[in-house]
């Protein structure tokens, strides 16, 4: 053991660790610590904070919710990683770890920072994204050594005057922030390079997409939000490059948050033939799995193919329209109103297009969390306890489990309620459209058989992929932790 105490950099990066043992604290010359702790939730080890001689701490995976006053014994401390955790909040004297020039706490539960922050005056990167931050303090505006602040997919919605004092601040990462220029401090929008940034000049470079698109398996729901949003996005450039030509469409590509559109029109920009254009983006389209996905790069290769070559903006809208079949389509309103020469109808069905918004939480997860919630309830008091709780908009649209309970409120014949579930069922055509309808079939089989909420939970999640399970997990499930395991 004395031979270890000599030890620089220890890394446990696969090997999942459930505490750390006192004598940890011996290594006293270890510069660098990258470990994974198992369990949920994980109290940060007071061993760490013995360890004076630390100048790197990656804890980054873990299920940490807070972070002990005593971390200020760090003192030589310069890097921090404790991203993808659940982080509540910051001590209030975390500011006094004077010499940290790193810190990543991206994807934990952060609502709030304490001022104490603006005496980091040694930080050079900070990344706060995927946090429910909704502000930044003021006291930010003291970092002048800041080069790098990522607030992206945070609940921010405007900054603050002071963070126009950060000099050295050369990346702004803003991307899915609900941020105009309005909300921008002046001193920010006028330095050099905001737009066009260029590196031999310093210029601030600000990343902000209109909004954060997701890559992976999509839902539904979010499939027709970015069905929406991709389409405005091809009818906006298409008019621009209308007006201004195709090299006016330079300055705006940053701001893409579709992958596959973005370097299409960089590929239009730069003069690529269509062909190769075409084989190039066909390529990465045919290796996506996801058949929301595959649509919608679709949809952007022929908006941006149609860009190039100068189609008019009325003309893409008719063609693109017919691409994709969706339900209630509001482009179908705005091309009929078009036809027929109705400008007040087209106006105003391009209007409702252009406040839809991606859903925070997928349609699945929601599900989740409300028939847990209602079997919690039923099981508790009986089904009329949830008969004012209904969702009326559901029930008009026929939701399988909604309409389910409804039925099992006013009607005690399984088989005609089975019969009228199966109907509906058969007539979804849609692959994923019809599993979440076997899913909510199958919470109601639960809720009726009396099943306890964690076989419930359990059941449910199996239907659906990774990402589900985890939010689940992550938020309902913890909510209902006590009824799931007794």
């Amino acid at each position: 053991m004395s031979a270890l105490t000599f030890l620089e950099s220890l890394v446990f990066d696969y090997i999942k660790i459930t505490e750390l043992p006192d004598w940890f604290s011996k290594f006293t010359n270890l510069k660098k610590l990258t470990l994974s702790l198992d369990g949920n939730p994980v109290i940060f080890p007071d061993v760490i904070c013995r360890m004076p001689s630390l100048v790197s701490l990656n804890l980054s995976g873990t299920n940490i919710t807070g972070i002990p006053e005593n971390i200020v014994n760090l003192s030589l401390l310069e890097e921090l990683d404790l991203s993808n955790g659940k982080l509540l909040s910051l001590p209030d004297n975390f500011g006094s770890l004077g010499a940290l020039k790193k810190i990543n706490i991206s994807g934990n539960e952060l609502i709030s920072l304490p001022d104490s922050v603006g005496n980091l005056l040694e930080l050079q990167e900070f990344n706060l994204s995927r946090n429910p931050l909704p502000y930044l303090p003021e006291c930010i505006g003291k970092l002048e050594k800041l080069e790098n602040l990522d607030l992206s997919n945070t609940k921010i919605n405007g900054l603050p005057k002071s963070i126009g004092n950060l000099a050295q601040l050369t990346s702004l990462d803003i991307r899915g922030l609900n941020i105009e220029d309005a909300y921008i401090p002046k001193s920010l929008l006028d330095r050099p390079g905001v737009y066009s940034p260029d590196k031999e000049n310093h210029g601030l470079h600000i990343i902000r997409y209109k909004y954060a698109y997701p890559e992976g398996a999509l839902n539904y729901d979010t499939f027709i939000a970015l069905y929406y949003l991709t389409f405005q996005d091809i009818l906006c450039f298409s008019e621009k490059a209308e007006r201004e030509g195709l090299l006016s469409l330079e300055d705006e590509i940053e701001y893409i948050g579709n992958a596959i559109f973005r370097k299409g029109l960089r590929l239009v920009v730069e003069g690529t033939d269509n062909s190769i254009i075409r084989h190039v983006l066909l390529t990465s389209i045919e290796r996506e799995t996801n058949q929301y996905q595959k649509k919608l790069k679709m949809l952007a290769l022929e908006g941006i193919l149609a860009i190039q070559a100068g189609e008019s903006t009325s003309s893409m809208m008719l063609r693109l329209n017919s691409m994709i079949a969706i339900k209630d389509n509001l482009f179908d309103k705005a091309c009929a109103a078009y036809l027929n020469g109705d400008e007040e109808s087209y106006e105003k069905a391009m209007e409702a297009i252009s406040k839809i918004k991606i859903p925070e939480e997928r349609e699945e997860v929601n599900f989740i969390l409300r028939a847990i919630k209602f079997n919690e309830i039923i099981r508790r008091s009986g089904f009329k306890a949830i008969e004012k709780m209904l969702n009326t908009q559901a029930l008009a649209s026929r939701d399988i489990f909604e309409y389910g309970l409804r039925l099992y409120l006013d009607c005690e014949q399984e088989e005609y309620i089975n019969q009228i579930l199966d109907n509906f069922i058969s007539q979804e055509t849609d692959p994923d459209r019809k599993n979440l309808c076997l899913a909510k079939r199958k919470a109601l089989d639960c809720i009726i058989a009396g099943d306890n909420t964690r076989i419930l939970t359990m059941s449910l999640i199996a239907y659906f992929d990774e990402y589900v399970e985890q939010r689940v997990l992550k938020s309902g499930y913890a909510n209902y932790h006590e009824p799931i395991y007794n």
